[in-house]
């Protein structure tokens, strides 16, 4: 019972998380009458918390502090734009679009970075690896990992593009809720098609059109002595 729960309340959490900063863009423009300033304050205490949260632990993960940096300039720049939301409204794009970018390039020039992380990761943890996970040098894993880096990719580009042309074209008050279902539904889609992609590629690895694990928790059979 205790392991149904969790994913009872995921459903939950995925609505509040949407809901929750749209009640409260909506209730401060009603008490503010400014949808900038509703929109900054919307953004803002959620990097607050991380900035308290990270001052109370000793210790601010880099990512939070670039988040807090882009805030704090986008916030610069609708003072100095006079009050325009604009900024405000395209720091959303800056995470997806370099995330997507970077996994882009990445495939451009031919070093997936998926595929990079996880090799640094089996060299960090060599004993891992080692108890019965496939060779990261068999052309499935390299396969798997370079499609789940052009899915990421492409969701990561294509949320950027959404917030950028809803930014430039509606209201911000239409912006706050079209943009926000805009992203969440993107980047489900491309959730949802990579974990399709890795039962495809697990079912096709079981069924044999890789080589298969070893009885003992080896690499695949047929790679032991292979090389590159």
């Amino acid at each position: 019972m205790s392991s149904r729960r969790p994913s009872r309340r995921l459903p939950l959490r995925l609505v509040a998380g949407l809901a929750l900063p749209l009640i409260a863009f909506f209730a401060l423009l009603r008490v503010l009458g400014n949808a900038t300033g509703a929109l900054a304050i919307t953004d803002g205490l959620p990097l607050l918390w991380v900035v308290a949260y990270g001052i109370w632990r000793h210790r601010i993960e880099p990512i939070g502090l670039v988040a807090v940096a882009v805030f704090a300039l986008a916030l610069v720049l609708t003072i100095a734009f006079g009050g325009s939301p604009l900024p405000l409204e395209l720091r959303r794009s800056w995470f997806p679009g370099t995330v997507g970018l970077v996994c882009l390039i990445s495939l451009l020039v031919r070093r997936p970075v998926l595929y990079v992380a996880a090799t640094k990761l089996a060299a960090a943890h060599p004993r891992e690896v080692a108890d019965g996970r496939p060779a990261l040098d068999s052309p499935g894993s390299r396969r798997l990992l370079t499609t789940l880096t052009a899915i990421v990719g492409v969701t990561g580009v294509a949320d950027a593009v959404a917030q950028i042309a809803l930014a430039l074209t509606v209201s911000t008050t239409t912006f706050v809720v079209v943009a926000r279902i805009a992203s969440w539904t993107i980047i489900g889609t491309g959730l949802a098609v990579g974990a399709l992609y890795v039962r495809w590629s697990l079912r096709r690895l079981r069924r044999g059109g890789e080589p298969e694990l070893d009885p003992d928790g080896g690499a695949p059979s047929g790679v032991h002595g292979s090389t590159r």
